[in-house]
């Protein structure tokens, strides 16, 4: 009997003590505050945006051949000059073995600036060999290729920056949209205004489409927002706790979100860690 109750009490007292640290266990690990990086979110801009590289060229430019072949004698112009319409671009000789004819005369079809000269004096042209090119540089404008999947979403007027170079751009509009793919090369064309004195034609440059923009968005990075079950989540970082929100998104730029709702500029959300965390976990917000 005694042998009994001795065995009872050490059962107690050892259930006690597991008892004893598993409830402690359980209190360090609601005090256990996981470690997160935070941003105070803020209203900026924010766009949407079709990236494409084209090529600046005239309005109005042509390609001039000369109309029979012969060996060119001589240029009349220079690369840069400006000529009117029906001025003399080159000479050519077209006199055969025992037969000889005044030089034909070649003339460019519209006034602009001599931007090239393809032939060197003494070449042989052909009336399917450009021997220069001619550009009215008043009027400018960007050609660039667009897949075929993106044509729907650009129309004339629609706003597009034209970067020039590393530093520079010039905010414009689209002018016209291709209405077929074109069948060769699989591709469809945008033609946007070139508006800045800095643009040349034959020169390449990114032109940046914009689909969607706001000016005054509430705007956190990709990396803030979690997704379960199809719904769109940020953590808020209140007095040392996560608290989970539900959010709207908007437009994508980036590794950048605009938040349509759910929260507002001013507060602290989790844009590093929110992967981990539950709702009401407590947090401890890392130094940048």
């Amino acid at each position: 009997m005694k042998k009994t109750v001795a065995l009872l009490t050490l059962t107690v007292l050892v259930a006690g003590c597991s008892s004893g640290k598993q409830e402690g266990s359980e209190r360090n690990v609601t005090r256990a505050r996981l470690l997160v990086k935070t941003i105070k979110v803020e209203r900026q801009y924010i766009a949407e945006k079709l990236t494409y590289y084209g090529t600046v060229t005239g309005v109005k430019e042509a390609q001039i051949y000369p109309d029979m072949p012969g060996k060119l004698i001589e240029y009349r112009v220079k690369e840069g000059q400006y000529v009117n319409k029906d001025q003399v671009i080159a000479l050519l000789d077209r006199s055969l073995p025992g037969m000889t004819y005044e030089p034909l005369v070649v003339k460019s079809p519209i006034s602009g600036v001599v931007a090239f000269t393809y032939a060197r004096p003494g070449q042989m042209c052909a009336p399917q060999m450009p021997i220069a090119l001619v550009v009215d540089n008043r009027k400018l404008e960007v050609q660039a290729d667009v897949p075929p999947d993106e044509l729907s979403k650009l129309h004339v007027n629609q706003k597009a920056v034209i970067h020039i170079g590393q530093q520079d751009s010039v905010v414009s509009r689209i002018k016209s949209v291709s209405a077929a793919v074109d069948p060769m090369r699989k591709v469809g064309q945008i033609k946007v205004a070139a508006t800045s004195p800095k643009l040349v034609p034959g020169m390449m440059v990114k032109v940046d489409v914009i689909t969607a923009e706001s000016q005054n968005a509430v705007v956190v990075p990709t990396s803030a927002v979690i997704t379960l079950e199809g719904k769109r989540f940020v953590f808020v970082v209140e007095n040392g706790i996560a608290r989970m929100r539900e959010v709207t998104i908007g437009i994508e730029s980036g590794n950048m979100y605009e938040i349509k709702s759910g929260l507002k500029a001013g507060e602290i959300v989790v844009v590093e860690g929110a992967e981990g965390l539950s709702d009401g976990q407590p947090v401890e917000v890392a130094k940048w």
